[in-house]
């Protein structure tokens, strides 16, 4: 473990190690009380057909030569399955992934089935886990990808409250993976625990180092929805933030704010995600972008604009977004307009303008298969069934019909 992170979060698992025991033996029990295995809840016939679609077209590529991207393209299929609460299906496409995240696939499982209380199937898929991470090749041929595996795996362990089996997986991991199992330990730490948490992640967001801070925010996002509805301790964790190095990149920071707006948006705190809104959006205006990435974060501030309220300014945002994506799409390489387009689609969906969704994911559609090559082709196409599916946005017929036309025409060149 690097230096830093021993000594300033050494204290804080040893405040956890007490709680952890308490919530290993209360998921037991609640675990024998509901004693059942995850399940998948009912979505609808559009998200399903799109869900499949997604995967289709992610296996549509060639493991030779574009394994890697095969399997990430499968696996952003699975995150979605989990984010839509249908993790039987994020386990059948899992078992379909030939390359190292299988591994992950089944880790994420067992994570997702703890922190639902459903603890039956967990032991045996981290094993399944474990084994691949163990393995070595052909699925695994480097170290972090072995730490992506083992950091699911300890998520689950922090779940189960096994924080000593989590921290000992963490020992030897990745520098780019250390701090991502302390966004589930603000989940379930001891309120005692609240400052010594605190007092490192500030130490590590001062530092600048970027693998370490971009973890740390998220484990700072997490503690700022938890404790919400305590003014003092979400102070300290906005104070956190706030002092963070000015040497990270505004991205970074900006991703965190985001964040935490998206949650005082889920807490009904309109004035407190504006806020958190405005200071974002100071920061995006106060940088110099390429299109293909100002529009899209443009478009999400818009869309929490409008959830938090301000509905005609967010609707003004996002055609100001709008504009500068027809101004300047001609400088914007072709492989790159749907991605810088899709936040768009997804807004108007976010404000219930449907019509406007429709025709802003047809003009993705297209954007995407601009290049020849079906391996970006296939990129966007993952992407936009996904997005479509997480939004719940049902596809007309006309886009039903050419996302499939798309798909089926997925060919060499690659």
């Amino acid at each position: 473990m690097n230096p830093l992170l021993r000594t300033l979060l050494v204290p804080s698992l040893l405040l956890l190690g007490t709680a952890g025991v308490v919530l290993f033996a209360k998921n037991r029990d609640e675990s024998r009380v509901r004693a059942a295995s995850a399940s998948d809840k009912s979505l609808a016939p559009s998200q399903e057909k799109l869900l499949e679609l997604a995967f289709k077209a992610a296996s549509a590529l060639p493991e030779n030569p574009h394994a890697k991207t095969r399997g990430r393209l499968q696996a952003d299929v699975v995150d979605a399955c989990f984010a839509l609460d249908v993790p039987r299906r994020a386990l059948a496409c899992t078992e379909k992934i030939s390359d190292w995240r299988r591994g992950l696939g089944y880790a994420d499982f067992a994570c997702y089935s703890a922190s639902h209380g459903l603890s039956e199937e967990v032991p045996h898929y981290l094993e399944l886990a474990q084994k691949i991470a163990e393995q070595g090749e052909p699925l695994i041929t480097q170290a972090w990808q072995k730490g992506r595996i083992l950091v699911g795996i300890a998520k689950t362990h922090v779940w189960l409250g096994d924080v000593n089996a989590a921290a000992a997986l963490e020992n030897g991991l990745e520098h780019a993976e250390m701090g991502k199992v302390d966004a589930v330990r603000a989940l379930r730490a001891d309120p005692a625990a609240f400052d010594a948490q605190v007092s490192a992640l500030k130490h590590v967001l001062e530092s600048g180092d970027l693998d370490l801070c971009k973890n740390a925010f998220e484990t700072c996002a997490q503690l700022f929805n938890r404790y919400y509805d305590e003014p003092e301790k979400r102070a300290k964790v906005e104070e956190a933030v706030a002092a963070c190095s000015p040497k990270l990149p505004v991205e970074v920071r900006i991703g965190a704010g985001i964040e935490m707006a998206g949650f005082a948006i889920e807490h009904k705190d309109s004035r407190k995600a504006l806020e958190l809104i405005d200071s974002v959006h100071a920061l995006l205006d106060g940088v110099t972008w390429l299109p293909e990435n100002y529009i899209p974060l443009a478009a999400r501030l818009a869309a929490l604009r409008f959830r938090a309220g301000a509905k005609e300014e967010g609707r003004l945002e996002l055609q100001h977004a709008l504009t500068r994506y027809e101004q300047e799409r001609a400088r914007i390489v072709d492989i790159y307009r749907a991605g810088a387009l899709r936040p768009l689609a997804e807004a108007y969906a976010a404000m219930g303008e449907r019509e406007a969704a429709l025709a802003a994911y047809k003009r993705v559609v297209e954007e995407g298969v601009a290049n020849p090559n079906s391996r970006p082709r296939a990129e966007d196409l993952v992407a936009t069934c996904l997005s479509l599916a997480r939004g719940a946005v049902e596809p007309d017929e006309e886009l039903s019909a050419r996302l499939e036309k798309v798909c089926g025409e997925l060919k060499a060149p690659w």
